[in-house]
């Protein structure tokens, strides 16, 4: 009863004082988080600038290699194609030429070379011949008797002397020690200009034989030239040797240009091969760089769906971040605002609820307390009666309730079963225990039963008090 009345006096003085601080803390926290909504921190805020400024970077990218794709790529790729084709084109042009120059005897350059190295070879060992001829004939005197001969074979030494020096050198020369030479043979005179002077710009192996084998020819007529008596003048064995030296290496050299010219006239099978293989990848590789340039021009569907899929997606998650910036600005969206205003309403209403209960929660709290105070005074009085002698009206009751049975037990007692008579043999030794029960009221069982109804009469009054609180 105390616990209830405590109870009512807190409702009317505004609550108890926890549930009012619990309240004002509930009220207090749902004005924050309102108040965080409505004005963001600054930290909150860069972040959300910072991820629009990503996305709209990364939506300029995206935009910007669709762009570049519809356009057939960016200057540098187009650049960078077009060298690649440009430079497939001229290897396949330099592998094309290198076959068929191949096949037609080598290049023109080579070709000539080859030809001129010959010739010149072939000019070497007619003139070393030649020499080594005159010398044997000098070595036997006999032998160069006929003067007039001997003479004329020296003018023709020199004159196939100035042809091949004029062949390689490309220039006509001036005889060293005399412009000309009047020859007397008894038969007849002729007059011989002889070419010993090379000229400056001709410095190549060849031209420098040629012009050796010359001034070899011109010192053997000019030998001959000074008298009769020394048209046959005496060789040396070494002059020999080294006539045949020079004939020896003639030849050699004839043999290695005729082979030169041979290879080049008659490629093998495996030099035709590697030019052929040449030609082939450098027609693959042309192909290749021309694919790769159309497909520059022209880019594969799928590539174009991805670079639209990827704007796309850009897109979004731009207008996600931006969304999310004006809604964190704006102080939270419609719902957020809504529901912080509920929460911050409901809260307080809790505490005006608290500090000025409403009329029909105090009617019911007292309305509870008043029945559970009834309830008690019920229990206290039905506790008192159990405690006190039965009353003469209730042992009256009980003794007539046991005659009655007694009487319908005589009266049917060979009237029904042996079940029916068992039944009724029970209900008089029920009577008479109410009997015995009315006549000794005050049993121990008795009364903890009572002084139980009485606690939980007043457990109810101090529930109702609390809920009447609470409200």
């Amino acid at each position: 009863m105390q616990s209830t009345s405590t109870a009512l006096g807190q409702l009317l003085a505004g609550g108890a004082p926890t549930d009012v601080r619990q309240a004002e803390a509930t009220l207090a926290q749902a004005q924050a988080q309102r108040d965080a909504l409505r004005h963001p921190a600054p930290d909150q805020v860069q972040a959300a600038q910072t991820a629009v400024d990503q996305a709209a970077a990364n939506r300029q990218a995206a935009q910007s290699r669709l762009g570049v794709l519809l356009a057939g790529g960016s200057i540098a790729d187009q650049v960078s194609a077009q060298a690649a084709v440009d430079s497939a084109t001229a290897a396949l042009q330099a592998a094309q030429q290198s076959l068929a120059e191949l096949a037609n005897g080598g290049a023109p350059a080579d070709r000539q070379a080859a030809l001129s190295a010959l010739a010149q070879a072939q000019t070497q060992i007619r003139s070393a011949r030649a020499y080594y001829d005159q010398l044997l004939r000098q070595a036997n005197p006999g032998a160069a008797a006929n003067s007039a001969l001997q003479l004329t074979d020296l003018h023709a030494q020199v004159t196939e002397a100035q042809q091949a020096q004029q062949t390689q050198c490309g220039t006509t020369a001036q005889s060293v020690s005399q412009a000309s030479a009047v020859i007397s043979t008894g038969t007849a005179s002729s007059t011989l200009n002889s070419a010993a002077v090379q000229s400056p710009a001709a410095t190549n192996p060849y031209c420098l034989a040629a012009q050796a084998a010359l001034d070899r020819a011109n010192a053997a007529l000019q030998s001959a030239q000074q008298g009769p008596n020394r048209l046959t003048p005496e060789v040396s064995p070494s002059d020999l040797q080294s006539a045949v030296t020079a004939a020896e290496t003639a030849q050699a050299n004839l043999v290695a240009a005729q082979a030169r010219l041979d290879q080049l006239n008659n490629p093998t099978p495996d030099q035709m091969q590697a030019a052929r293989t040449a030609v082939d990848q450098a027609q693959a590789n042309l192909q290749a760089a021309l694919a790769n340039q159309q497909l520059l021009r022209q880019p594969a569907a799928d590539t174009l769906a991805a670079a639209q899929s990827a704007l796309d997606s850009a897109d979004t998650a731009l207008r996600s971040d931006q969304t999310s910036l004006d809604v964190l600005l704006a102080g939270g969206s419609a719902e957020a605002q809504r529901a912080a205003d509920t929460a911050v309403a409901q809260a307080q209403a809790r505490l005006d609820a608290l500090r000025n209960p409403p009329a029909a929660d105090v009617a019911s709290a007292t309305t509870a307390a008043s029945t559970a105070q009834a309830n008690l005074a019920s229990a206290v009085s039905n506790l008192a009666d159990v405690l006190v002698a039965p009353k003469a009206a209730d042992l009256v009751a009980a003794y007539s309730t046991a005659d009655q049975a007694q009487q319908n037990l005589a009266l049917q007692q060979y009237a029904y079963r042996p079940q029916e008579i068992q039944q009724q043999q029970e209900v008089v030794a029920q009577a008479r225990a109410n009997l015995a029960l009315a006549a000794e009221p005050n049993r121990p069982q008795d009364i903890q039963q009572a002084e139980t109804a009485v606690q939980q009469a007043q457990g109810a009054y101090d529930l109702a008090r609390a809920q009447a609180a609470e409200a």
